[in-house]
């Protein structure tokens, strides 16, 4: 019997529902009284404290597979790049001759 190893990666809303969006990173394979792991990857995540679950794995279906959206960039809470300017720039005291 094969499992797939998840993480819970971040929780959407779709349809007015709370829904998780799990990311896959390893199979776990049980035969007989034998049990395998390959891990594949780990989660790169601050809410990551090293718990995984098993999922029975399925046949693949293409539409389970499509990411939910991402939050929309509301563009009235962007930060304005920071000015690059010579006076800030962090060189203004060096030589502008290269010694070499």
């Amino acid at each position: 019997m094969k499992y797939d190893i998840k993480f819970a990666a971040r929780e959407y809303e779709m349809q007015g529902e709370k829904k998780t969006f799990w990311t896959t990173h390893g199979t776990l394979w049980i035969d007989g009284d034998r049990i395998k792991i390959k891990m594949e990857s780990q989660p790169v995540s601050k809410n990551f404290e090293g718990w995984f679950h098993c999922f029975e794995q399925r046949p693949f279906e293409p539409e389970a597979y499509i990411a939910p959206p991402q939050p929309r960039f509301d563009r009235e809470q962007r930060i304005p790049p920071a000015q690059s300017t010579a006076q800030n720039s962090g060189f203004d005291d060096m030589k502008d001759d290269i010694p070499f």
